[in-house]
């Protein structure tokens, strides 16, 4: 996905619990950010795992399971300063028929 280059940050907006956190975290390199905005409901989740070999290369997690608008700000800012091009994020394109198909 990043050709051999590591992501400064990688953003997780799907919330898929374990495929999305790991590839996120596997994407970064030492030091970088995760950034959890796709974190699915608590009463569906009670625990969220983190391996131990991403803390060991010194991740930092920022999660936010909430839709308001300051839980964003680190994004913001990351956008702010062309240090995030949004369009990177989008891996598909549907058309909204296929809303389900999705996230199925």
């Amino acid at each position: 996905i990043t050709e051999g280059e590591m992501c400064d940050v990688a953003v997780d907006m799907v919330g898929h619990q374990g495929r999305t956190i790991r590839l996120c975290s596997e994407l970064t390199k030492r030091g970088g950010t995760v950034l959890l905005f796709g974190l699915p409901p608590a009463k569906d989740e009670e625990q969220m795992s983190i391996r131990y070999v991403d803390l060991t290369r010194n991740l930092s997690y920022v999660c936010a399971h909430s839709p308001e608008f300051k839980m964003f700000r680190l994004a913001l800012e990351l956008l702010e300063q062309g240090r995030f091009d949004p369009s990177t994020v989008f891996s598909h394109e549907m058309p909204f028929r296929q809303f389900g198909e999705a996230y199925g």
